[in-house]
């Protein structure tokens, strides 16, 4: 057998060695190897930016020619010529209004919530998407950003009326945790000592008229809650006017006690005191 021949079958034979090694024990074919990430320094805003500003004036370059090709039709039919400075702010109008509908893209994204803007720092086909999007909004420039920015006021506006009620809502669980707690407090245990003083109170007390005793007697109904001046007109079936009257009244022999409500500036609510509660008896 020649050196060739020997040479050739060598070489099948470290083929076919290399092809079971790679199916092997079982036949299953290595797994390709997984997408590696591009490198940190691939990724850049700068590249955005320029994509942005680009895309801004290509569209706005298009924009001028559109509007130069009117301007001379309207000319051809008109005896007012076509104005050279008037080109030059053409030219400076659309090229800043398509570069700032460009620059507003970001925005937009961050609108719908994409993923667009990061992705497009590090990966050429999300970049090519994104000046696809800038190179629309150059275009419809002046409608593109009347769009975004109805859309942004009227985020805003929605938020502020979402924040109006949350502290509505916060105000009236603060109003009513404090009337639980007004109601849940233990009355004090009965004592001796405290029913004589209470007695000799009363014996010195002067005496208290008989509307004032009614109210004084809707308020020791509930001797650990608040009432508002209508929560006890209403319980009275009286005129608000002299229901006040008499609160005044009871609250300098301190037989009842004001205090300010909670979270309603100017407001106030009742409470009998221990002295009232003698006195409605």
């Amino acid at each position: 057998m020649s050196q060739e021949t020997k040479g050739a079958d060598a070489a099948t034979t470290e083929n076919a060695a290399a092809t079971a090694g790679s199916d092997g024990a079982g036949g299953e074919v290595a797994p390709p190897a997984p997408a590696t990430k591009p490198a940190a320094d691939a990724c850049s805003y700068w590249r955005v930016f320029w994509v942005m500003l680009l895309s801004g004036l290509i569209a706005g370059t298009r924009n001028i020619l559109v509007a130069w090709e009117e301007e001379k039709k309207a000319s051809a039919t008109s005896s007012v010529p076509f104005d050279a400075a008037y080109r030059w702010r053409l030219v400076a109008r659309h090229l800043i209004v398509a570069v700032a509908a460009s620059f507003l893209i970001p925005l937009f994204l961050s609108m719908i919530s994409s993923q667009l803007l990061q992705e497009a720092r590090c990966y050429i086909d999300k970049l090519l998407i994104l000046a696809g999007f800038c190179l629309v909004a150059g275009l419809s420039a002046t409608r593109f950003i009347e769009t975004v920015s109805d859309r942004v006021i009227k985020m805003a506006e929605d938020a502020k009326k979402q924040a109006a009620n949350a502290n509505a809502k916060a105000d009236v669980a603060k109003e009513a945790a404090a009337g639980v707690q007004e109601t849940l407090i233990e009355p004090p245990p009965p004592s001796p000592a405290r029913d004589a003083v209470r007695a000799a109170a009363r014996a010195a007390m002067p005496a208290v008229a008989n509307d004032q005793k009614a109210v004084l007697r809707a308020l020791a109904a509930s001797p650990h809650a608040l009432f508002t001046t209508e929560s006890i007109t209403a319980k009275l079936a009286k005129d608000v006017p002299s229901v006040e009257e008499a609160l005044r009244a009871l609250a300098a022999q301190n037989l009842v006690r004001v205090l300010p409500r909670i979270n309603r500036p100017g407001e106030f609510v009742w409470g009998i005191t221990e002295a009232g509660i003698e006195a409605a008896q």
